[in-house]
Parts: structure tokens; sequence; C-alpha cells
């Protein structure tokens, strides 16, 4: 496993072997990310999460198997005044 710098992994979340996971990353308690998995930078995986296919820069993805559901960059569009 490659983990990039200030990435969050929170307890219970199981990374198998090869995966690589980019800087600003967000791993929720309990997810699971299968083999050779790359989580691209900023990427959150909510709590419970089976990751099974790649995750994108940014990108929000929840459940089993896991979907984006959001990116960052459209939440943090939403959480500005007037937006």
């Amino acid at each position: 496993c490659h983990i990039g710098a200030h990435v969050h992994v929170a307890p219970g979340a199981t990374l198998c072997g090869g995966v690589h996971v980019f800087p600003e990353a967000h791993i929720g308690a309990g997810a699971v990310i299968r083999q050779g998995i790359v989580i691209g930078t900023g990427a959150v995986v909510g709590a419970g999460a089976v990751v099974v296919s790649d995750v994108v820069a940014g990108a929000v993805v929840v459940g089993c198997p896991a979907l984006a559901r959001t990116s960052i960059r459209e939440r943090m569009g939403e959480m500005r005044p007037g937006a």
C-alpha cells in the first residue's frame, strides 16, 4: 500500500494489498478498499463503504459497492453564501 500525505484513515477501515491513496483523501470508519484500488487526491470514502473500483480525485463515494454521489467541489459550491 502507498498512503499519501495528510490522508485520514478512520478506525476499522481495511485497505487490502496494493492500494494507492493520494494526498488529502479521507477513508471512513469500517470502509473496505479492495486490492489494487486507487483513491484520488481529496476523495472521501464514506463509513462502511466497499470500494471495488478506482475513485477519482475529489469524489465522495458511499455504499456497497461504493458509488460516487457527489464531489467535494460541488459540495463546497453548495456551502458558499449565495450559492
